[in-house]
């Protein structure tokens, strides 16, 4: 008698406390797919993912992907879309449906009646038929003509299903028209006894659907709900936390092995993750999950200065980071956050000063190409007054030539030193000089840390300077660097990549 009342009194104390597995604060990935149900083919596009489905076992893959759909803009063309994200099947009866794990995968079973496909049908012949040749020829030529291909008015509107069959290359042919709904759609008969299959995601994973019907062998359907892009777009489905979901991912890979992406072969695709890096964004979460794991993310983002990504493979992150650690990152020829102290310290006429956002120790060591080909040709190109010529001229092409050409041997013969101020001595170190540009213009940078740098390609000492290389060189400076500054990836660990903007 004791131990049932000491067990009813242990139980209404966990229903008050809401210590219930009932009632217990659902995953990201619940609370994620609570709002985007139902799931199809489709993703996020809207319908067409559903539509009239053979009675035979097959897979179906939901992916939460990066993209939109795209779409026709010719305002004459009809879709036999299927209003409906769901599998129709049609000419069966008694129709049930079972899910092999519902907390992943649930499922119900529909009438359906096809009133939308008719509706939708109907309305457009309405209109297409009432239309005017004079607002025919004003859609027509809005759609397709332009000054790289003008086409003329057209004398008399065409049927509509002759319009379809000559003039959308992508729509099927008739060979009559179509009075019909089903007809249009290509079906002999009106479908009959439809059903529509509703499946509902919970979680990432994989769990089959097993449908039967009367006179019918069952069928399976696979489903695998999976992620690559963790992108806060409203294209993906939005993500309200996308690192949260990231790190569930990363913290739980016995439970969601099966759907992380395999890494392909190509520079393109040789990543589990991608995952989108807002400006200044918080990655001590997600770097410190990933440590230790066989897991590659790809980082990607934009700053200032353009398209920024690189690649994390948890097996090669050495350290944990603390809490604001970012790769963002500022490089100013004009600027630094410690440019008083610095200049007080070396003659840098001409420098380019590289801030990073973060100072303190990194997963592992970073590599930065740092692209100065396209700024430097800014000022070849005004030191031969290339501008003084016609746009496009022969005369233009050719001083741009010579431009480019005294840029490549300049690159060729031109050393750079990578310098560090450090704010506890209030010293200049030199990290690494010798540095040479490749034949894109890039040069290799090294970090162990982050902080305050400088890339110059000679510079003048104002007192003596720590040195963590035997051979440091002091010389002036006698290049100017003018222009746009671009970042472009590198390989190895961890890849940056920073793109010219386009002006």
């Amino acid at each position: 008698m004791k131990k049932s009342f000491k067990f009813m009194f242990v139980l209404a104390v966990m229903l008050f406390s809401g210590k219930l597995i009932t009632n217990a604060e659902s995953s990201y990935w619940n609370n994620y797919f609570n709002e985007k149900n139902p799931i199809s083919t489709t993703g996020q596009c809207g319908y067409g993912g559903g539509g009239l489905t053979n009675w035979e076992s097959h897979s179906n893959n939901y992916t939460i992907k990066i993209g939109g759909c795209g779409s026709s803009s010719d305002p004459f063309t009809f879709w036999s879309t299927w209003y409906t994200n769901n599998e129709l099947y049609f000419d069966v009866t008694d129709v049930t449906a079972k899910s092999s794990n519902d907390s992943i995968v649930s499922v119900e079973v529909k009438p359906y009646d096809f009133s939308k496909e008719q509706e939708e049908f109907e309305k457009y012949v309405d209109w297409y038929k009432s239309l005017s040749l004079d607002e025919f020829n004003k859609l027509y030529l809005e759609y397709y003509n332009s000054d790289e291909n003008p086409v003329k008015p057209l004398e008399e509107k065409p049927e509509w299903w002759k319009y379809n069959n000559e003039l959308d290359e992508y729509n099927d042919d008739y060979e009559t028209e179509p009075t019909t709904w089903w007809e249009a759609y290509h079906l002999k008969e009106k479908p009959s006894n439809a059903v529509e299959i509703l499946t509902n995601a919970h979680d990432l994973g994989n769990a089959t659907i097993t449908l039967s019907a009367s006179s019918k062998d069952p069928i399976n359907i696979d489903w695998t709900i999976s992620v690559r892009d963790f992108d806060p777009s409203p294209l993906t489905g939005k993500f309200d936390n996308k690192a949260q979901g990231l790190i569930e991912i990363l913290n739980n890979l016995d439970k969601y092995k099966e759907i992380v992406p395999i890494r392909g072969d190509s520079d393109y695709d040789n990543y589990n993750f991608s995952y989108y890096v807002e400006e200044n964004e918080d990655l001590s979460g997600v770097i410190n999950a990933l440590k230790g794991k066989d897991i590659t993310l790809y980082f990607n983002g934009y700053s200032e200065v353009g398209e920024e990504s690189y690649y994390l493979n948890g097996l090669d992150i050495k350290n944990t980071v603390g809490k604001g650690f970012t790769y963002d990152h500022k490089i100013s020829m004009e600027t630094s956050v410690n440019k008083e102290k610095i200049d007080e310290l070396v003659d840098l006429k001409d420098a380019i000063y590289i801030d990073f956002t973060y100072h303190g120790a990194l997963p592992t060591n970073y590599n930065l190409n740092v692209n100065i080909k396209e700024y430097l040709a800014n000022q070849f190109f005004d030191k031969l007054e290339c501008d003084k010529y016609e746009l496009y001229s022969s005369e233009m092409y050719a001083c741009t030539d010579n431009a480019n050409k005294e840029l490549k041997e300049y690159l060729k013969n031109t050393e750079f030193t990578l310098l560090y101020f450090n704010p506890e001595t209030n010293k200049m170190e030199v990290v690494k000089d010798k540095l040479k540009a490749d034949e894109f213009g890039n040069v290799v940078l090294e970090f162990e840390h982050f902080s305050s740098y400088v890339l110059a390609a000679n510079y003048q000492l104002k007192e003596p300077v720590l040195s963590s290389i035997n051979n440091a060189q002091t010389s002036s400076v006698d290049v100017v660097f003018y222009g746009i500054l671009a970042i472009i990836s590198l390989g190895g660990i961890i890849y940056i990549g920073l793109k010219k903007k386009t002006n």
